[in-house]
């Protein structure tokens, strides 16, 4: 849990706001399916940044580079994307122009252990509203691109397992089962050199 002291000068009250990170669901959790709808309340909407600030939180706990509300339970058109040096906040998010495709790498907080060679494209122009309510157009290249449209997909209600064949899947989970499977022996025998030392 994170604390932030609020100081209101004009009232001279002071709050202090908690912020808890979000739970993150897995890959078989049904609003990964469903396509959010798009977000049509006004601003300022401190909901909505409250949402926003819990995502990053959420983000940067598990070491991910993007996050959609619906991986956390909320049915709202809005995700994160970024690091600790550079963030977006995306709501009612989309694509005006995009570049050639290439495949890379991609993972997904929802799917551990899970990587999958996905075709995207190489760079994207792009409209999205921050938690602000400012209207942004910027273009992307590379990682920043694919996380976009990744993250974007999670709003369409599209999993990226959707996009690869059904081989490569197969093969990617095995590999992936193998690395869990390692991970929790090595944690193990952490444990049990713990409870002998």
């Amino acid at each position: 849990m994170s604390e932030k002291l609020i100081i209101d000068t004009t009232a001279g009250i002071q709050q202090i706001e908690k912020i808890d990170p979000l739970r993150v669901f897995g890959e078989d959790y049904h609003m990964l399916g469903q396509k959010m709808p798009e977000y049509t309340g006004g601003f300022p909407a401190p909901a909505l940044v409250t949402l926003a600030k819990r995502l990053k939180m959420t983000m940067k706990l598990y070491a991910g580079l993007g996050l959609s509300a619906n991986q956390c339970g909320v049915a709202e058109r809005i995700f994160v994307i970024g690091t600790d040096e550079f963030q977006l906040v995306c709501i009612n998010p989309k694509v005006i122009d995009e570049g050639p495709y290439v495949k890379d790498k991609e993972g997904c907080l929802s799917f551990p252990g899970l990587f999958l060679n996905v075709d995207r494209p190489s760079w994207i122009e792009v409209e999205f509203t921050d938690e602000n309510g400012n209207i942004n157009q910027v273009k992307l290249h590379g990682l920043s691109a694919r996380c976009f449209l990744h993250e974007l997909d999670h709003l369409n209600g599209i999993r990226y397992t959707n996009l690869v064949k059904p081989l490569a899947l197969k093969m990617a989970r095995q590999k992936a089962n193998k690395i869990v499977k390692k991970i929790v022996r090595n944690n193990k025998k952490q444990k049990d050199n713990a409870i002998y030392s």
